[in-house]
């Protein structure tokens, strides 16, 4: 069940600590997490984790039940590897995950 204990596992142990997540490059998913935020980024390019890991987990949440567009949000880099952090949380980027983290509050 741990296996892919990363951003998405500590997401699921820690429920109630947690008003989003914004993985990048990791594995997991789980309808579980379908109360907690989520905005994954992974490059397609990736050679280090699979991008399917990434991609399958939250396209899955996204088809669980009550879960908002945008509390379950999936952008893949077409042309970068393993390091999607970088334009992920660059100010440069087409998304903006800061304001998108600060909409979430964790009652």
């Amino acid at each position: 069940m741990f296996r892919w204990l990363g951003v998405l596992g500590a997401a699921l142990i820690f429920l109630t600590l947690s008003a989003g997540s914004a993985p990048a490059g990791r594995q997991g998913g789980h309808c579980a997490l379908s109360a907690t935020p989520l905005w994954a980024f992974h490059g397609l390019l990736d050679n280090t984790v699979d991008p399917q890991g990434s991609i399958e987990p939250l396209t899955a949440l996204q088809a669980c039940p009550g879960v908002p567009a945008d509390q379950a949000q999936l952008t893949v880099y077409p042309d970068r590897d393993h390091n999607s952090w970088d334009p992920a949380y660059s100010d440069t980027a087409d998304n903006d995950i800061y304001s998108w983290m600060l909409t979430f509050t964790n009652p």
